[in-house]
């Protein structure tokens, strides 16, 4: 993760989380995703929040797992640099969870 800072993988995620979790749970590879990501996601809108002073390695590891699972879906480059989960969208030729 040269490029996109842990603080950012937490944004992007946070904001995924928060504006596409209803729709993708009509799309059965982003429900997949979301249900698979539901310790991960939050954990990021906690830390990007600053709900959480520290995150132990499981934590930070399980973000970053959920962050490369996301990136390979949308075929962007995880150490791309995204400022909020609409530039990643931007970045990717596939379109986003609620297409």
């Amino acid at each position: 993760m040269d490029k996109t800072r842990f603080s950012s993988v937490c944004h992007v995620l946070t904001q995924l989380w928060l504006f596409y979790r209803e729709e993708a749970m009509k799309h059965e590879e982003w429900k997949q995703y979301f249900t698979w990501a539901d310790i991960a996601l939050p954990l990021a809108f906690a830390v990007d929040n600053d709900y959480v002073g520290s995150v132990k390695k499981d934590g930070k590891d399980a973000i970053l797992e959920a962050w490369n699972v996301f990136c390979e879906m949308i075929s962007i480059d995880p150490d791309g640099e995204y400022t909020d989960v609409f530039t990643a969208f931007a970045a990717s030729d596939n379109p986003p969870a609620n297409s």
